[in-house]
């Protein structure tokens, strides 16, 4: 490896320094990306979070900078297969060390400038060098890569950008393994809190964005007549629901559907925002709505502080309907609605509708 200048050595002590002090991975991804354009001279980039399949990859989430917006998915739906920078950094997945691959050393000038990736992709975005730096497990699993980029009159990455890269990619590495192990075990808290709380249903799922069942507990499997997979009804109304709501992006959505002549309570909320790798909760109930709020639950309301539309709101709530129906009812839009919801649940002390109803009706918490 090259012998580094001093302020190159400053560099990357202070990109992993910075890199260490991210909490989230969306700050992680835009500082990272920042720094890594400014330390090593690029005019634009992507950071790209993938899974690798066998036949393909798959973005799972990302960022660009001085690119046209949207210009990674059009990467992903036109233009990563005929892309020689990436087909070079995933055939070296398996063996080189940080895969550092430059444009320069994958593709000759004349073949590059005549290919269609370039005049058609590339060229458009006023992009010619590119640099990738690839990150990955220890067991050469991909984290993500970055790209950067340098127009055609600008100096080609050379061998001491490469060898600076070389030594910042494992302490970023060391940075996303330590965002990614946090957000998963934020997210099975959140999982074991949500399953917790709503033992009282009939039956819990957990899904992805493309409706496949990570988890179908035994009775809702009994209730649904089905053994790994959602039934194609329900993965549709699913589908509907989050389409209508946003990807359930303002909180718990409940809907209704009928499962053998019964008509099944349906509330589909999000594990947090990921992008890609969403993953929702599925609570399904098959009991009986539950009784209007009467004149002593309307006085325990009052007693905890929610105000009238606040009130009105869990009303509705206690005979049964759902937040479009509520929504429908006051003349509200259903984000208002659910925004109604998360205050009244803060302000009682609980976290889904049933709760909700067992706390007016018992004056207690469950």
């Amino acid at each position: 490896m090259l012998d580094l200048p001093a302020r190159d050595l400053q560099d990357v002590i202070e990109i992993s320094h910075r890199a260490l002090e991210c909490d989230s991975m969306e700050r992680l991804r835009e500082q990272t990306l920042e720094l890594m354009e400014r330390s090593l001279g690029a005019r634009s980039g992507i950071f790209a979070r993938f899974t690798k399949t066998k036949k393909d990859i798959e973005i799972v989430d990302g960022t660009e900078h001085g690119v046209p917006q949207g210009a990674m998915a059009l990467w992903c739906s036109t233009y990563h297969s005929a892309d020689p920078f990436m087909k070079r950094y995933l055939s070296k997945l398996a063996n080189k060390p940080n895969n550092i691959i430059l444009s320069n050393e994958v593709i000759s000038h004349k073949d590059y400038v005549a290919s269609a990736f370039y005049q058609h992709f590339m060229k458009p975005q006023s992009i010619y060098h590119v640099m990738i730096i690839g990150l990955k497990t220890d067991d050469h699993e991909p984290i993500g890569v970055f790209g950067l980029h340098r127009p055609i009159h600008a100096p080609a990455f050379s061998a001491r950008d490469a060898a600076k890269a070389s030594l910042i990619a494992p302490h970023l590495k060391g940075a996303f393994q330590r965002v990614m192990a946090r957000e998963t075990l934020q997210e099975s808290r959140w999982v074991a809190d949500t399953f917790a709380e709503r033992l009282a249903s009939d039956g819990i799922a957990v899904i992805d964005r493309e409706m496949n069942a990570l988890f179908i507990s035994n009775s809702a499997q009994e209730l649904l007549g089905c053994g790994g997979n959602l039934p194609e009804a329900l993965m549709l109304e699913c589908r509907r629901v989050l389409s209508e709501n946003n990807g359930c992006g303002e909180g718990v959505v409940d809907f209704y559907f009928a499962q053998k002549n019964r008509r099944v309570k349906a509330e589909l909320s999000p594990t947090g925002d990921q992008g890609a790798a969403q993953r929702y909760i599925l609570r399904l109930d098959a009991r009986p709505a539950t009784a209007p709020v009467t004149a002593d639950m309307w006085q325990r309301m009052k007693q905890l502080g929610l105000s009238r539309r606040e009130m009105d709101v869990a009303q509705l709530t206690g005979m049964g309907l759902t937040s479009m129906l509520i929504a429908d009812k006051l003349n509200i839009s259903v984000r208002t609605v659910n925004n109604h919801l998360r205050s009244i649940y803060q302000k009682i002390g609980v976290h889904n509708r049933t709760s909700l109803l067992f706390r007016l009706s018992n004056g207690q918490q469950q």
